[in-house]
């Protein structure tokens, strides 16, 4: 105690944490590092609930472990995916903002996880063009991807069946005079 109280710079210490109660540094890099625990588990628990169809609950998941660690896009881009699926048809406009703030997360990280989710917003907002485009980026890097394929094929069906009966119209369309 003597050691303490005889250095200045240990004695302020003392005081700030006994009587003031502020924290050490180490109590400080502690809590820092519970508190990116806590949003790495409530992340993990939100694309478990998002996989289960709760979109509702993995949003709120989302958004406690965004607040956790702002820093880090995944987060940023799962909220702001169930974002969009609990705005769309309700609020459109906050839809298409949760779709920038996916795209801005996606070209943040260049994670392909991420472009699929701005892919699968694309799809449910119809833009199959901007949806097959970055659906081929995520099976450049992630061949296996088996939701990504069905997605693909998907799309490039429907857009293959929209480009025929306009070419077909307006080959025939002569003949209808």
């Amino acid at each position: 105690a003597n050691t303490t109280l005889e250095n200045d710079t240990k004695r302020k210490a003392y005081i700030d944490k006994v009587i003031y109660g502020k924290k050490d540094a180490q109590e400080l890099a502690m809590e820092q590092a519970r508190k990116l625990m806590e949003a790495e588990a409530a992340y993990k628990m939100g694309v478990r609930l998002l996989n289960a169809g709760q979109i509702k609950p993995a949003h709120d998941k989302f958004e406690a472990a965004m607040n956790g660690d702002v820093e880090e896009p995944e987060y940023r881009c799962y909220w702001a995916y169930t974002n969009f699926l609990l705005s769309i048809g309700n609020d459109n406009e906050k839809a298409e903002e949760a779709v920038e703030m996916v795209k801005e997360a996606a070209n943040q990280s260049h994670n392909p996880t991420h472009v699929h989710l701005l892919a699968k917003a694309k799809l449910r907002q119809g833009d199959d063009e901007f949806a097959l485009e970055l659906l081929r980026r995520v099976l450049r890097r992630q061949r296996g991807n088996e939701e990504a394929m069905r997605e693909y094929r998907e799309c490039e069906r429907r857009i293959t069946k929209a480009k025929a009966p306009g070419a077909l119209s307006g080959l025939f369309s002569r003949f209808r005079k």
